[in-house]
């Protein structure tokens, strides 16, 4: 995160991140580019770094030579979306300057995807995502611009780029193999083998563990997503065990995802009636003891009743996909062979859509359908 404002709403947002305050605080300190802030116009907990004065800004480029070139390091080898800002914000212009300046006009149009502007001047047509050029003298600096006026569009697209493990999580990972790499004696914390009598490469494997030593088996199940579940529901490509998901992952999940897939590990546990649930010491009541079908669905029963009167597949195509994602768990005879080819061949397209919800709480009810007891 790179910002000018000098509040402290960044950090309390994204906690756990490493905040830089200024140039000086970048110029000695290792950085690892994941995790971080970059408060370049100073910190109101730090009065005397604030960018504030005419002065100040007319002297900022000259003073701040390394956070100069690492911004442009940063817009060159990533795409950056500018937020508040303004296409023609002077700082960020000039930092653009530099970068045409450095790699050429051959190479500029590479550019195009990584320059990102979004505008809440949205066209009465609706939003819309046009190229635009910044120019410098005979340069032209290719750029997007997403024009709306609802930003909230743009942040889930965002949040669909989910990773398994937290950024300040991969910071500390990058650290400590950065830690490794320096030390004069790494031996308590890394383990090879002979390297050299290794005649292919490609059959070189690196594992990296975080956790307790002996227990990376377990631990890795706290990495284990959401979204790994549901595709090991759908395509049962991951091997996991069924137990350890239960009672490690799930739980790490915690209730604030009131919707897991869980009845296909529970019927692998052999757990098959509520009796045999209740003596197997799992503790999953709240996604077991709910209104089914209506906790999967997210529309009123009386939105289904222009329906009813149709078998499962005239529903699928009379339905328009949100009133499909919404209201099939109220069809009487669901046909579960249908209703996985349905999940299937959309899986990959949905689950990165804005009605990702949705259809993850079809593909809960898919599986309560299937494995239930």
């Amino acid at each position: 995160m790179i910002t000018t404002n000098w509040d402290l709403l960044i950090e309390n947002i994204f906690d756990g991140y490493t905040t830089y305050i200024g140039q000086e605080e970048l110029l000695f300190s290792n950085t690892y580019n994941i995790g971080e802030i970059y408060k370049i116009h100073g910190c109101s907990s730090k009065p005397e770094s604030l960018i504030l004065t005419n002065e100040d800004y007319d002297d900022y480029n000259n003073k701040n030579a390394y956070l100069a070139s690492k911004l442009i390091t940063i817009f060159v080898e990533h795409p950056v979306i500018f937020i508040g800002y303004s296409i023609s914000d002077e700082n960020i212009r000039a930092l653009l300057k530099s970068i045409s300046l450095c790699i050429g006009s051959d190479k500029l149009e590479k550019l195009r995807e990584n320059l990102i502007f979004l505008d809440i001047n949205e066209p009465s047509s609706g939003p819309t995502i046009e190229t635009s050029y910044m120019h410098f003298n005979n340069v032209q600096v290719p750029v997007k611009i997403i024009k709306t006026a609802d930003f909230s569009s743009v942040y889930r697209s965002i949040h669909n780029f989910e990773r398994k493990i937290p950024a300040r999580v991969l910071r500390f990972c990058r650290e400590q193999v950065y830690e490794i790499v320096q030390s004069q004696n790494p031996q308590s914390k890394i383990a090879v083998i002979d390297y050299d009598n290794i005649k292919d490469q490609k059959n070189i494997e690196i594992v990296f563990g975080l956790g307790v030593i002996g227990k990376v088996g377990e631990t890795g199940y706290r990495s284990f997503t959401l979204l790994d579940i549901f595709e090991d529901i759908i395509y049962n490509n991951k091997d996991f065990s069924p137990e350890k998901v239960l009672k490690i992952t799930v739980r790490q999940l915690g209730t604030k995802c009131h919707f897991i897939p869980i009845f296909k590990y529970i019927s692998q546990m052999g757990v098959t009636s509520v009796g045999e649930y209740e003596e197997s010491g799992l503790d999953l009541d709240f996604y077991l003891k709910r209104n089914v079908p209506a906790v999967f669905s997210s529309g009123a029963v009386k939105s289904f009743e222009k329906y009813q009167h149709l078998d499962f597949a005239e529903f699928i195509e009379a339905a328009s996909e949100s009133a499909f994602l919404t209201l099939a768990p109220y069809h009487d005879n669901v046909d579960l062979d249908l209703l996985e080819k349905y999940i299937v061949d959309n899986y990959t397209r949905l689950m990165s859509s804005n009605k990702k919800y949705y259809f993850r709480k079809l593909i809960c009810f898919y599986d309560w359908l299937k494995y239930k007891f």
